[in-house]
């Protein structure tokens, strides 16, 4: 099979390349951006979480909820954003697991800019609980988050 002449030979050079990278420098970036970009990278999890929240509700007619619900993400990357995120939005439990622990090597910037982010989206979160969380949950590979009593107050 001749893989030069063949329409799929760019997409295979490119995986071929791809996994070279990650052979030589390790998988560290995987957002399409650098995780040094505070401001973008809470962006990137906030616009994650609601493009979700819009598929859920597609998918539920309008009436599937992640309050109370525990929340499992496999491959988190390099933050907990949108476990912290989801855990705003009111779900109880947010459990991450991820073969490259990417997310202990966040700084503590990013938390400090997401928790204040969250305050500002969601004024009823207990952010006290959310930061009590983290170190427990960002800090080894499979990683867990629990919030209770819940997150949110009463309306």
């Amino acid at each position: 099979m001749d893989l030069i002449g063949s329409t799929t030979s760019p997409g295979l050079v490119f995986l071929l390349l791809a996994k070279t990278k990650s052979l030589l420098r390790g998988y560290r970036d995987p957002k399409p951006f650098s995780t040094s970009e505070i401001e973008r990278c809470i962006d990137y999890d906030i616009q994650r979480c609601r493009r979700w929240m819009r598929q859920l509700e597609r998918y539920t007619g309008g009436r599937g909820s992640i309050v109370d619900k525990g929340i499992l993400e496999i491959g988190p990357g390099s933050d907990l954003g949108v476990g912290l995120y989801l855990l705003a939005m009111g779900a109880s439990r947010y459990t991450a697991f991820d073969k490259h622990d990417l997310a202990a090597s966040m700084p503590e910037a990013f938390y400090s800019r997401l928790f204040q982010r969250l305050q500002s989206l969601h004024p009823t979160t207990n952010i006290g609980e959310l930061r009590a969380a983290l170190p427990a949950a960002g800090r080894r590979t499979a990683a867990a988050a629990t919030a209770a009593p819940p997150l949110l107050g009463a309306p």
